[in-house]
Protein backbone atom coordinates (compact mmCIF):
# COMPACT_ATOMS: atom_id res chain seq x y z
CA UNK A 1 0.00 0.00 0.00
CA UNK A 2 1.43 3.39 -0.89
CA UNK A 3 2.62 5.19 1.95
CA UNK A 4 1.10 8.67 0.42
CA UNK A 5 -1.97 10.38 -1.46
CA UNK A 6 -2.86 13.48 -2.57
CA UNK A 7 -5.61 15.46 -1.15
CA UNK A 8 -6.98 16.04 -5.14
CA UNK A 9 -5.79 19.89 -4.49
CA UNK A 10 -2.30 20.64 -5.52
CA UNK A 11 -1.72 23.33 -3.13
CA UNK A 12 -3.46 21.52 -0.50
CA UNK A 13 -0.40 18.93 -0.88
CA UNK A 14 2.09 21.83 -1.16
CA UNK A 15 0.99 23.11 2.52
CA UNK A 16 0.54 19.79 4.04
CA UNK A 17 4.34 19.13 3.10
CA UNK A 18 4.07 17.22 0.22
CA UNK A 19 0.69 15.07 0.22
CA UNK A 20 -2.10 13.62 2.83
CA UNK A 21 0.37 10.24 4.66
CA UNK A 22 -2.22 7.17 4.95
CA UNK A 23 -2.57 5.59 8.67
CA UNK A 24 -3.39 9.26 9.72
CA UNK A 25 -6.12 11.76 9.87
CA UNK A 26 -7.23 14.99 9.45
CA UNK A 27 -9.63 17.51 10.62
CA UNK A 28 -11.02 19.99 8.01
CA UNK A 29 -12.07 22.81 10.36
CA UNK A 30 -14.34 25.41 8.52
CA UNK A 31 -15.96 28.90 9.27
CA UNK A 32 -19.58 29.02 8.07
CA UNK A 33 -19.44 30.05 4.41
CA UNK A 34 -15.68 28.54 3.22
CA UNK A 35 -17.78 25.87 1.54
CA UNK A 36 -15.95 22.75 3.02
CA UNK A 37 -17.93 20.33 0.88
CA UNK A 38 -16.14 21.90 -1.95
CA UNK A 39 -12.87 20.63 -0.24
CA UNK A 40 -14.74 17.20 0.42
CA UNK A 41 -15.51 16.73 -2.92
CA UNK A 42 -12.31 17.05 -4.77
CA UNK A 43 -10.80 14.52 -1.57
CA UNK A 44 -14.01 12.09 -2.54
CA UNK A 45 -13.18 12.02 -6.33
CA UNK A 46 -9.53 11.88 -6.38
CA UNK A 47 -9.47 9.07 -4.38
CA UNK A 48 -12.41 7.27 -6.85
CA UNK A 49 -10.13 8.39 -9.61
CA UNK A 50 -7.48 6.88 -8.60
CA UNK A 51 -8.91 3.46 -7.54
CA UNK A 52 -9.27 3.68 -3.85
CA UNK A 53 -12.07 2.83 -1.15
CA UNK A 54 -14.04 5.81 -0.05
CA UNK A 55 -16.40 5.37 3.55
CA UNK A 56 -18.34 8.63 3.37
CA UNK A 57 -20.14 8.82 6.66
CA UNK A 58 -23.10 11.29 6.94
CA UNK A 59 -24.24 13.15 10.19
CA UNK A 60 -26.25 15.71 8.73
CA UNK A 61 -28.13 14.46 5.37
CA UNK A 62 -29.61 11.00 4.27
CA UNK A 63 -27.78 8.92 1.88
CA UNK A 64 -29.77 10.12 -0.59
CA UNK A 65 -28.86 13.49 -0.80
CA UNK A 66 -25.23 12.73 -0.07
CA UNK A 67 -25.91 10.38 -3.93
CA UNK A 68 -26.69 13.30 -5.39
CA UNK A 69 -24.62 15.73 -4.43
CA UNK A 70 -21.82 13.79 -5.34
CA UNK A 71 -23.52 12.76 -9.12
CA UNK A 72 -23.75 16.58 -9.36
CA UNK A 73 -20.46 16.83 -8.44
CA UNK A 74 -19.39 14.72 -11.10
CA UNK A 75 -18.82 11.40 -9.91
CA UNK A 76 -20.29 8.30 -11.15
CA UNK A 77 -21.99 7.01 -7.89
CA UNK A 78 -23.42 3.78 -9.45
CA UNK A 79 -20.40 2.77 -10.75
CA UNK A 80 -18.21 3.10 -7.54
CA UNK A 81 -21.19 1.20 -5.67
CA UNK A 82 -21.24 -1.44 -7.79
CA UNK A 83 -18.04 -1.93 -7.70
CA UNK A 84 -17.97 -1.95 -3.85
CA UNK A 85 -15.20 1.29 -4.03
CA UNK A 86 -18.06 3.48 -2.54
CA UNK A 87 -19.72 2.92 1.01
CA UNK A 88 -21.98 5.48 2.21
CA UNK A 89 -23.08 5.14 6.19
CA UNK A 90 -25.85 7.32 7.01
CA UNK A 91 -25.74 7.68 10.51
CA UNK A 92 -28.69 10.42 10.07
CA UNK A 93 -31.97 9.01 8.51
CA UNK A 94 -34.43 6.87 11.26
CA UNK A 95 -35.72 5.17 7.69
CA UNK A 96 -34.34 1.29 7.54
CA UNK A 97 -35.09 1.13 4.09
CA UNK A 98 -32.18 -0.48 1.94
CA UNK A 99 -30.33 1.64 -0.41
CA UNK A 100 -27.46 0.01 -2.31
CA UNK A 101 -24.17 1.08 -1.54
CA UNK A 102 -25.62 2.43 1.97
CA UNK A 103 -25.52 1.31 5.60
CA UNK A 104 -28.16 2.90 7.46
CA UNK A 105 -28.27 3.09 11.54
CA UNK A 106 -31.32 1.61 13.16
CA UNK A 107 -31.14 4.57 15.73
CA UNK A 108 -28.87 7.00 14.60
CA UNK A 109 -29.78 8.98 18.53
CA UNK A 110 -27.71 5.92 19.85
CA UNK A 111 -23.93 6.05 20.34
CA UNK A 112 -23.47 2.30 20.48
CA UNK A 113 -25.53 1.50 17.36
CA UNK A 114 -23.67 4.81 15.10
CA UNK A 115 -19.93 2.39 16.73
CA UNK A 116 -21.80 -0.75 15.23
CA UNK A 117 -21.69 0.98 11.58
CA UNK A 118 -18.53 2.36 12.08
CA UNK A 119 -16.91 -1.17 12.76
CA UNK A 120 -19.03 -2.39 9.50
CA UNK A 121 -16.94 -0.05 7.66
CA UNK A 122 -14.10 -1.35 9.12
CA UNK A 123 -14.68 -4.62 7.80
CA UNK A 124 -15.21 -3.38 4.02
CA UNK A 125 -12.05 -1.88 4.46
CA UNK A 126 -9.76 -4.73 6.16
CA UNK A 127 -11.37 -7.10 3.49
CA UNK A 128 -9.28 -4.86 1.07
CA UNK A 129 -6.30 -4.21 2.86
CA UNK A 130 -4.05 -4.06 -0.64
CA UNK A 131 -6.64 -1.01 -2.19
CA UNK A 132 -5.82 2.01 -0.63
CA UNK A 133 -8.51 3.65 1.50
CA UNK A 134 -10.07 6.95 2.75
CA UNK A 135 -13.01 7.69 5.44
CA UNK A 136 -14.81 10.50 5.72
CA UNK A 137 -17.09 11.86 8.69
CA UNK A 138 -19.42 14.75 7.82
CA UNK A 139 -19.82 16.20 10.31
CA UNK A 140 -18.13 15.78 13.67
CA UNK A 141 -20.48 18.72 14.58
CA UNK A 142 -23.20 17.02 13.90
CA UNK A 143 -21.72 14.61 16.40
CA UNK A 144 -21.21 16.80 19.01
CA UNK A 145 -25.00 17.95 18.31
CA UNK A 146 -26.81 14.44 18.73
CA UNK A 147 -24.41 13.05 21.68
CA UNK A 148 -23.10 15.81 23.72
CA UNK A 149 -19.19 16.58 23.56
CA UNK A 150 -18.43 13.60 25.72
CA UNK A 151 -20.19 10.84 24.48
CA UNK A 152 -19.17 12.42 21.04
CA UNK A 153 -15.62 12.95 21.95
CA UNK A 154 -15.34 9.07 22.93
CA UNK A 155 -17.18 8.23 19.47
CA UNK A 156 -14.89 9.91 17.64
CA UNK A 157 -11.77 8.85 19.46
CA UNK A 158 -12.81 5.35 18.62
CA UNK A 159 -13.47 6.17 14.99
CA UNK A 160 -9.92 7.86 15.05
CA UNK A 161 -8.45 4.68 16.03
CA UNK A 162 -10.55 2.36 13.06
CA UNK A 163 -9.20 4.50 10.55
CA UNK A 164 -5.65 4.39 11.52
CA UNK A 165 -5.77 0.76 12.26
CA UNK A 166 -7.41 0.30 8.70
CA UNK A 167 -4.59 2.17 7.54
CA UNK A 168 -6.49 4.86 5.45
CA UNK A 169 -6.49 8.26 5.10
CA UNK A 170 -8.95 9.71 7.19
CA UNK A 171 -11.04 13.34 6.99
CA UNK A 172 -13.25 15.03 9.53
CA UNK A 173 -15.62 17.67 8.89
CA UNK A 174 -15.70 20.41 12.33
CA UNK A 175 -17.55 23.75 12.22
CA UNK A 176 -16.23 25.48 15.57
CA UNK A 177 -18.13 28.31 16.08
CA UNK A 178 -21.13 26.20 16.31
CA UNK A 179 -19.27 24.50 19.93
CA UNK A 180 -17.33 26.48 22.52
CA UNK A 181 -13.71 26.84 22.08
CA UNK A 182 -12.48 23.83 24.49
CA UNK A 183 -15.00 21.69 22.34
CA UNK A 184 -12.84 22.12 18.81
CA UNK A 185 -9.35 22.34 20.99
CA UNK A 186 -10.27 18.81 22.22
CA UNK A 187 -10.81 17.25 18.53
CA UNK A 188 -8.07 19.23 17.06
CA UNK A 189 -5.84 16.86 19.85
CA UNK A 190 -7.49 13.62 18.44
CA UNK A 191 -6.05 14.48 14.57
CA UNK A 192 -2.56 14.26 13.17
CA UNK A 193 -3.32 17.04 10.88
CA UNK A 194 -5.63 20.11 11.14
CA UNK A 195 -6.58 22.07 7.93
CA UNK A 196 -8.33 25.49 8.36
CA UNK A 197 -10.91 27.33 6.01
CA UNK A 198 -11.28 30.72 7.01
CA UNK A 199 -12.43 34.30 6.40
CA UNK A 200 -11.00 36.81 6.44
CA UNK A 201 -11.77 40.53 5.51
CA UNK A 202 -9.29 42.32 2.93
CA UNK A 203 -9.67 45.39 1.75
CA UNK A 204 -13.34 45.75 2.55
CA UNK A 205 -14.34 42.05 1.10
CA UNK A 206 -14.86 38.77 3.09
CA UNK A 207 -12.12 36.24 1.32
CA UNK A 208 -11.80 32.57 2.08
CA UNK A 209 -8.52 31.29 2.82
CA UNK A 210 -6.84 27.88 3.71
CA UNK A 211 -4.17 27.15 5.93
CA UNK A 212 -2.48 24.00 7.50
CA UNK A 213 -2.64 24.22 11.65
CA UNK A 214 -0.85 21.02 12.28
CA UNK A 215 0.40 18.09 10.14
CA UNK A 216 2.04 14.80 10.70
CA UNK A 217 4.90 15.98 8.34
CA UNK A 218 7.91 18.27 9.84
CA UNK A 219 8.26 20.92 7.48
CA UNK A 220 4.56 22.25 6.19
CA UNK A 221 3.39 25.54 5.50
CA UNK A 222 1.36 27.19 7.82
CA UNK A 223 0.96 30.31 6.18
CA UNK A 224 -2.98 31.27 4.41
CA UNK A 225 -3.68 31.08 0.84
CA UNK A 226 -6.54 32.45 -0.57
CA UNK A 227 -8.80 30.10 -2.76
CA UNK A 228 -12.46 30.98 -4.35
CA UNK A 229 -15.31 28.15 -5.04
CA UNK A 230 -16.45 28.29 -8.94
CA UNK A 231 -19.13 25.90 -10.57
CA UNK A 232 -16.07 23.98 -11.59
CA UNK A 233 -14.85 23.63 -8.12
CA UNK A 234 -11.69 24.96 -5.98
CA UNK A 235 -9.55 28.11 -7.90
CA UNK A 236 -6.56 29.64 -6.57
CA UNK A 237 -6.22 32.99 -7.42
CA UNK A 238 -2.76 32.67 -8.25
CA UNK A 239 -0.83 30.23 -10.57
CA UNK A 240 1.75 30.39 -8.90
CA UNK A 241 0.21 28.39 -5.91
CA UNK A 242 2.26 28.97 -2.76
CA UNK A 243 5.08 31.20 -4.54
CA UNK A 244 2.04 34.06 -3.94
CA UNK A 245 1.34 33.82 -0.57
CA UNK A 246 -0.14 37.13 0.77
CA UNK A 247 2.33 38.93 2.98
CA UNK A 248 -0.54 40.72 5.27
CA UNK A 249 -1.25 37.26 7.20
Amino acid sequence: MAAEGSFGIAEIDQLLGGSLLRGKSYLLEADNGTQPQSLVYAFIKYALDHKELVVYASNEEPAEDVISWLSDSGVDVDKAIKAKQLLILDLWSETEDKLLGTIRVVNPSDPHKVMFVYNQAYDFISKRKKQPSRVIVDSFSGTVTNFGFERAHRLASRTVRLMKLAGCVGLAVLVPKMHPATVSESFKHLHDGVIQLTLVEVHDKLQKFVRILKSPRPHYNTRRIPYDVTPSGINFPSTKGIDSLLDDF
